[in-house]
This record gives C-alpha cells, sequence and structure tokens, in this order.
C-alpha cells in the first residue's frame, strides 16, 4: 500500500493518470525471462491480496490501476516481445491458480485488464488471448464478469507482429472483446490501427453496437480521473 501509494503519487506529479500495473502474474516458473520477480509472489491468494492493496493505492493518488497479463503470463518460458509463448494446461488449472488474483482485481473495480501475448491452447487453439474471443469475451467478461476497459499488450511485439499484419491484428483484438489496443514503438502503426478501427466501424462491422459500449468504458474511466 505504501509502495504503490508512493508510486502513484509521483507519478501524478509527472502528468500521468494511468498505471499498467500492478502485475497479478504469478512466479511460478524459473525459465520465465520476462515476469520473474515481477510478480509478487507465486501464491495467488497473495499475489490477489497485494494486487488489490496496489490497485487502492493507487486509485487513492487518483491514478487509474491495471492489472496484467489475462489469464496470466508466469507459467510460461518465452518472452513475449521477441516470441509467442505458450501456456498448455487446461482451463480447470487458470479457475484454481491464476484467475484468482484477477478475481480479486475484479472486485476491486480496477480499471483496466491487459491481455497477455500468449497461446493457450487447451483454452483456444487458433489465437493468442489479446486475439481470442474465447478468452476475453467468453472467459474476462462472461465468466468472470469484468466491464471495466480490456487493454491490449503492445501490438508491436513479435508475439503478434511476426504473425499478423498490423491492420489483420487490430481488427481481431477489437472483435475478441479488446477496447483499447496498444502501439508503443513504430508510430506509421498508429495510423495503421486508427485506420482499421474506423473501417470497421464505417463498414458497420459492429451490428451488435460494440464498439458504443467501449467508448463508454472508455469515457466512464476518463470521468474518473482527479486532477
Amino acid at each position: 500500500d505504501q509502495v504503490y501509494g508512493a508510486i502513484g503519487k509521483t507519478i501524478k506529479e509527472l502528468g500521468f493518470n494511468v498505471d499498467f500495473a500492478p502485475i497479478l502474474d504469478l512466479d511460478t516458473n524459473s525459465e520465465n525471462p520476462i515476469i520473474g520477480d515481477r510478480a509478487f509472489s507465486g501464491d495467488a491468494n497473495k499475489v490477489a491480496e497485494l494486487g488489490r492493496a496496489a490497485i487502492s493505492a493507487l486509485r487513492r493518488e487518483g491514478i487509474l490501476a491495471c492489472g496484467k497479463h489475462f489469464p496470466g503470463h508466469g507459467d510460461t518460458s518465452l518472452d513475449s516481445h521477441f516470441a509467442l509463448p505458450e501456456d498448455p494446461r487446461p482451463l480447470e488449472r487458470f479457475n484454481d491458480h491464476e484467475l484468482i488474483p484477477f478475481e480479486a482485481a475484479i472486485t476491486e473495480k480496477v480499471d483496466f485488464i491487459m491481455t497477455a501475448h500468449v497461446m493457450y491452447p487447451l483454452i483456444d487453439a487458433d489465437f493468442p488471448a489479446t486475439l481470442s474471443k474465447k478468452i476475453m469475451t467468453d472467459i474476462l467478461r462472461h465468466k468472470m464478469g469484468y466491464d471495466g476497459i480490456i487493454v491490449s499488450d503492445d501490438m508491436d511485439m513479435k508475439a503478434i507482429a511476426d504473425r499478423w499484419s498490423d491492420g489483420e491484428a487490430i481488427e481481431l483484438a477489437i472483435r475478441a472483446g479488446v477496447d483499447v489496443t496498444l502501439v508503443c514503438h513504430e508510430s506509421e502503426r498508429l495510423v495503421t490501427a486508427y485506420e482499421a478501427i474506423r473501417r470497421i466501424i464505417v463498414d458497420g462491422g459492429f451490428p451488435d453496437g460494440s464498439h458504443e459500449t467501449s467508448l463508454g468504458r472508455i469515457l466512464h474511466a476518463k470521468s474518473n480521473i482527479k486532477f
């Protein structure tokens, strides 16, 4: 609580209003090159407790928080910045472990949940979580009841960029249920992302009105920012 309170206070003074933290992954794989000690613990209940404290402390300082990387990046052995990791375990294993911190974050009304660029073949054999409607909509939205903003991890990362074109990846993510797609490194991709989303809307690609629902979530989050 004190640590994340200090983080929130500092970044607010610097002019930021969102912290893409806390990490809610479990530190369960010693071969994991990217999560490791970025995680609070390998114990799901401890991560849940500390994650809720972090979210609460950030909110107290007027900072929107983001739990990541859904549904769990901790038990992988590849870095999704450079490759597409895979976690071959069944959903039941996630229900009993990895999803516990995210359930706690949802109870704490976390503002954002960030996706994992990871394949979970026993949950969705075709797409990584970021592009998976089964994971983003069926599990996170419907099963777990999350109604905040779903944000992608950076779409420039090679786990996605080496396998799908920019426009294709953006469209798949949005159709999967992602509200905001991050494009963090190559500015020309920002234009591609914007054009891909605009094209879907103009072509009537969201007959269910899901784009309006996403916009509503984003505007609601903005209204909660304290200046």
